[in-house]
């Protein structure tokens, strides 16, 4: 991995120092690659668009909907919601609109 100064660190290096401060926040332990399964999905769950996650993820958009795709139902119902709560709250102004 690269860093910002221009030196290079190993993997193995960042996978220790994360189970230390895993160890020192009493959580439990995951593997780096399910934290980043973790972060995917969170990323999916509060709305932030697919094409950016695949990019902080260093994955083409593609690979990124295929790997994830099956979260996507649940987010196509959580969408309808969204949409038919804003389409009422459109509705009712244009009824109070309407009797004024």
């Amino acid at each position: 991995m690269l860093l910002a100064g221009g030196g290079y660190i190993k993997p193995k290096r960042i996978t220790e120092g994360m189970f230390i401060l895993v160890r020192k926040a009493g959580v439990k332990k995951i593997s780096f690659h399910d934290q980043r399964h973790t972060h995917a999905s969170f990323l999916l769950a509060i709305g932030i668009n697919p094409k950016v996650a695949a990019e902080r993820l260093g994955m083409t958009p593609s690979m990124f909907n295929e790997r994830y795709s099956n979260l996507l139902p649940i987010m196509q119902e959580e969408a309808i919601d969204k949409i038919e709560a804003e389409l009422n709250k459109y509705a009712e102004k244009q009824l109070e609109t309407a009797e004024k």
